[in-house]
C-alpha cells in the first residue's frame, strides 16, 4: 500500500484532503487485490472469537451474535463498489466524504446508502422468516 502511495503521489492535485486521497488509494489496492485473487482465504479468528465477544450471561447475546453474522453475510454478497459503500458508512464517514473516497457523487453516495439500507433491512427481513418457517 505504502508503495502505491508512492507512485501515485505525483498525481495527487490537492482538490481533496490528502487523507481522502490516501484513503481512495488504498481502496483501489484493497479491491485490486481481491480482484485478482482466484479464492479468498481467511486467515483470520471465527466471528465468535473476535473483539466482539458479548457477556455470557447476557440473554440477547446469541440473537445479536446471529444478527451481526447474518448482516455480515448480507454485505459479503454486495458487489464491490456497494460493499465498500455500507463499510465506509458504518465507520461513520459521511455521505460527502465517501463520495470522495469511492470517486462518487455525493448525491449519488447518499441515494446509493439509501437503498442499500432498505436491501440490508429486505436481507434481514428475509432471513427472519426463512428461521420463523424452519423452526
Amino acid at each position: 500500500m505504502a508503495i502505491q502511495l508512492w507512485r501515485s503521489f505525483g498525481r495527487y492535485d490537492g482538490r481533496v484532503k490528502f487523507a481522502t486521497w490516501a484513503y481512495r488509494v488504498a481502496m483501489n489496492v484493497a479491491i485490486s487485490h481481491f480482484r485478482g485473487e482466484k479464492r479468498r482465504i481467511r486467515d483470520t479468528l471465527p466471528f465468535d472469537d473476535l473483539a466482539y465477544e458479548l457477556a455470557a450471561d447476557d440473554p440477547l447475546a446469541e440473537q445479536a451474535g446471529d444478527n451481526m453474522r447474518a448482516l455480515l453475510r448480507l454485505i459479503d454478497g454486495l458487489d464491490e463498489l456497494n460493499r465498500a459503500l455500507v463499510l465506509l458508512y458504518l465507520e461513520g464517514h459521511t455521505s460527502e466524504e465517501i463520495a470522495e473516497i469511492v470517486g462518487i457523487s455525493p448525491g449519488n453516495a447518499t441515494t446509493r446508502m439509501s437503498r442499500l439500507k432498505s436491501q440490508l433491512q429486505r436481507g434481514f427481513a428475509r432471513l427472519e422468516n426463512f428461521q420463523e418457517t424452519t423452526t
